[in-house]
């Protein structure tokens, strides 16, 4: 529960701010893990407003569950294969972050440096 924590404290400081309209973008920005294990989010993902594309698939660079952004300049079109090999990297280096072995922008840095 240790990265839990942080989403909460955001969620405090950005209400007695006064920032509560801005508060889902804020959470959406940050990876959310409990007991060590990465949590799964349940808001619509929009890939940015970029359209599906036959035979490819839409991916966003840096993962949400590392906090990328659900924007167009985050998403990218790859092959089902490559799709596919990028998601193992990314669950391999969600799941280090989240039981606290690597640090977030490592966890980012192994994702970025993919390649097939």
């Amino acid at each position: 529960m240790r990265r839990l924590a942080r989403p909460i404290a955001v969620a405090a400081l950005a209400f007695v701010a006064g920032a509560a309209p801005f508060l889902d973008h804020v959470l959406a920005q940050l990876p959310f893990c409990s007991n060590g294990h990465p949590v799964k989010r349940s808001e619509h993902v929009t890939y940015g407003g970029k359209p599906a594309v036959h035979g490819l698939v839409r991916d966003h660079r840096i993962p949400l569950g590392l906090g990328g952004p659900d924007t167009a300049d985050n998403v990218q079109y790859q092959t089902p294969a490559d799709a596919q090999a990028k998601d193992r990297v990314e669950w391999s280096a969600i799941e280090a972050y989240c039981r606290g072995e690597v640090s977030l922008e490592g966890a980012r840095a192994l994702v970025e440096r993919w390649q097939r």
